[in-house]
């Protein structure tokens, strides 16, 4: 979606295109210098003039009785009042698109990506050999429409604001789309307009001048001993490693096995901070905040699991597991659901943000996949990609999964999940529930009870190491643990801290 002519003409969807011209046609222009004296402060405070918004599609309209400044973007209006300055979008719109402003050159050099209006148009008059990338929904608001729209570049340069939401989109960008680079307004300015104000910077100015080098990729080992990347109670959430903080893991065993329940009180030990299976320890008496998107039972029945986990918790932590155990929609009486489509993971990122969840549940990814097919890998591959990029994004990352019919319910291979390989090949934690074929017996409910759980795991530091927990003959409803004691750093002759420094 591109940007031409004095007011933005959109020239590759018709769509947008009909929407533009009955937007013209009731929007007023803007006031030249002198006529408004509310325009006339913003101009001056963000070192533009009106010519400079013109060329992002910038009119005068009236939003909620108030006089103010409208943007035409490809999937919708935003509005920024000229009074206080506060900002809307049009209700109901969903941000996919990025509103790109072509550069007054022939042939473009690239693009410089920023995330706001104003911003824009100071780009578009700063650097005139380079396209223009205004985000639509903030700095981290990253689609998938977004990335193909800043793949057609050769050079990609991110301009967001000096700041932590900047960085951290600019880090989401750059990791998205392999070569682009950081280019942060300097002199300790928080975004473009400031720095133009403030230096009194003239038009043709080459962006690349302000780009940061591009981050390294390799480090030697030396370097890798002595990284700065913390304690292990910082990137684990139990003394053993179970689950890895930002880790992906998976629980998998036949239907009925009991892999939802396994699941709860995962999240329940999380949420209140307490001992896990009566054997795995938190690491922190901070308990972490949970959001499980459950798509298997009704909201009736989910409520009665709950219950059970509530009446399970001692009364001391149940304040705990009601403020920090969140679930996704009560689906107005039916169960939620969720499609692999562009748009899923901001779907998934705004209800993280809702509740400030650390930990992500999904149960089962069966109600999550539609009509793909789950053994071919490419059509597993945004699902799995989304949990990826979840997991860059610092959430810890648990889903359920189903083995195949013909795997039988004496089955612990990881191989035995329905689908592709890579449900296998992709998580950190490998958690397999399991009935042996003498503990079960169909005229005797007690006997199904009785669980096996294996755990493969690929984040301790020796590998292959798989923890086995077992029923306890005593009493059915807890197990038996056995595991290798963790290596520590006493294992190791000499201290790597105390080795000389590499440069």
């Amino acid at each position: 979606m591109a940007s031409n002519g004095e007011w933005g003409t959109m020239h590759d969807d018709a769509a947008a295109q009909q929407r533009y011209d009955e937007f013209i046609n009731h929007a007023t222009p803007l006031p030249r210098r002198g006529q408004n004296k509310l325009f006339d402060s913003l101009c001056d405070a963000k070192g533009l003039e009106p010519e400079d918004l013109m060329t992002i599609g910038a009119r005068l309209a009236n939003y909620m009785g108030r006089e103010s400044i409208v943007y035409f973007f490809p999937d919708g209006f935003k509005y920024r009042t000229l009074e206080d300055g506060s900002r809307a979008s049009e209700k109901g719109v969903r941000w996919v698109r990025a509103k790109i402003v072509p550069s007054v050159a022939k042939h473009a050099k690239g693009v410089f990506v920023v995330e706001g209006e104003t911003d824009g148009a100071q780009a578009h008059r700063l650097f005139t050999d380079y396209d223009v990338a205004m985000l639509p929904a903030g700095a981290k608001h990253l689609t998938d429409t977004i990335k193909a729209q800043l793949t057609k570049y050769d050079t990609v340069l991110v301009g967001l604001d000096n700041d932590a939401a900047g960085d951290e989109g600019a880090a989401k960008i750059m990791e998205a789309i392999p070569g682009s680079r950081r280019c942060r307004p300097p002199e300790d300015c928080n975004d473009w307009c400031e720095w133009a104000v403030k230096t009194g910077a003239v038009p043709e100015i080459d962006p690349v001048a302000f780009a940061e080098s591009a981050p390294r990729i390799t480090f030697s080992l030396g370097e890798v001993l002595r990284a700065p990347l913390g304690e292990y109670e910082d990137n684990h959430w139990y003394k053993q490693p179970i689950l890895p903080v930002g880790g992906l893991a998976v629980i998998h065993a036949a239907k009925k096995s009991g892999k939802s329940f396994w699941q709860l009180e995962w999240l329940r030990s999380l949420a209140t901070g307490t001992t896990f299976a009566g054997a795995y320890e938190p690491v922190s008496a901070e308990p972490a905040r949970v959001l499980l998107f459950q798509f298997e039972v009704l909201p009736f029945d989910f409520q009665q699991r709950a219950l059970v986990a509530w009446q399970d918790t001692d009364d001391e932590r149940r304040e705990l597991l009601e403020s920090n155990f969140f679930t996704y929609h009560l689906g107005d009486g039916t169960i939620p659901r969720m499609r692999v489509v562009e748009g899923l993971i901001d779907t998934v990122r705004q209800a993280a943000e809702e509740c400030e969840a650390r930990v992500l549940a999904f149960d089962p990814i069966q109600r999550m996949t539609g009509g793909a097919d789950q053994a071919k890998s490419n059509e597993m591959d945004p699902l799995l990609d989304m949990f990826a990029q979840l997991q860059a994004e610092g959430y810890t990352v648990i889903f359920s999964h189903h083995n195949n019919k013909a795997s039988g319910k004496g089955s612990r291979d990881a191989n035995a999940m329905s689908g592709t390989q890579r449900f296998a090949a992709d998580p950190d934690t490998l958690c397999s529930i399991w009935h042996d074929k003498f503990m079960i017996a169909d005229d005797n409910p007690d006997m199904v009870k009785q669980r096996n759980v294996t755990w493969e795991l690929r984040n301790g530091a020796a590998s292959g190491r798989s923890f086995t927990m077992r029923p306890n003959p005593d009493n059915d409803a807890l197990v038996k643990i056995t595991f290798d004691e963790m290596l520590t750093s006493d294992a190791y002759d000499d201290d790597p801290a105390e080795a000389p420094l590499i440069t």
